[in-house]
């Protein structure tokens, strides 16, 4: 793990959803969350990532979440309580000092890269730094507001243009001449061979490989654009919904996984 990245130790909530009770301890970098209720412990995970209204479709006046948490070598105890809908945060250190604003603007990041850290189905991922080209044609909002003036600066545009000029072709599958490749126009295809000019029709497994790969580029991108504006920024757990049961027999999910070691943040994948 990195320096600055968040790393939950444990979590419990209560009245959630139709759900009374709800406790776990994460101990290892990759963590499953195969729970029936699953999709609770999701929305509850994203709320104390930052994201304010994850939950809002099951929350209740007696919810109540509380977490233990890691954010470098620092230990802290997060509390959750809502009133009329709206989350409330309290967060003490191991001196048991209020540190609730400083979490809140910690985990705080752009509605975009809070989206990007979640692979939860086939999306945008394979066009998104092709939307960011040109975001006033093809990025479907407001590029500016979505990642807090960023996007419009002109430090992202110059990043953005060497982030694809020194991309290099990925395999795609190690059994196959396969390449995943980042067009000049911010597309990724893939091609038959390295240096191929053939664009491959994919099977199902193919695809959902294609998706997840070009997902992890996208981390990338957005951890690099960070590191440029010397930013400390805090790394956010991933969340992966598990796709296992997209790919053949032949594929090793565990090596998907594990083509996030270099970005240094703990993994949740989602059953």
């Amino acid at each position: 793990m990195g320096d600055f990245t968040f790393t939950f130790q444990q979590l419990f909530y209560e009245n959630m959803g139709s759900e009374p009770f709800y406790l776990r301890n994460f101990y290892d970098a990759t963590e499953y969350l195969d729970e029936p209720f699953s999709d609770i412990t999701l929305q509850v995970i994203r709320l104390l990532l930052g994201d304010m209204r994850a939950c809002d479709s099951c929350c209740h006046e007696d919810s109540r979440i509380e977490a233990k948490v890691q954010i470098g070598t620092n230990a802290y105890s997060v509390m959750v309580i809502f009133e009329n809908g709206i989350a409330m945060f309290h967060v003490t250190d191991e001196q048991e000092r209020d540190r609730t604003l400083w979490y809140l603007q910690t985990v705080s990041h752009s509605p975009e890269e809070q989206t990007l850290s979640c692979f939860l189905s086939q999306g945008v991922y394979p066009i998104r730094l092709h939307q960011y080209k040109d975001p006033d044609r093809r990025y479907p909002g407001d590029l500016w507001e979505a990642t807090y003036s960023i996007g419009g600066t002109r430090s992202f545009r110059d990043y953005l243009r060497h982030f694809i000029q020194d991309f290099q072709p990925q395999r795609l599958l190690p059994d196959k001449d396969y390449w995943l490749q980042l067009e000049m126009d911010g597309r990724f295809v893939v091609r038959l061979g390295v240096n191929g000019r053939e664009i491959i029709h994919l099977n199902d497994t193919e695809n959902w490989i294609y998706h997840y790969l070009c997902f992890l580029h996208l981390l990338r991108f957005w951890d690099g654009m960070q590191d440029l504006r010397n930013y400390k920024d805090v790394k956010l757990p991933i969340l992966i919904r598990d796709f296992s049961n997209q790919l053949d027999g032949y594929t090793d999910i565990q090596t998907l996984y594990g083509l996030t070691d270099d970005l240094h943040r703990q993994r949740l994948i989602i059953k």
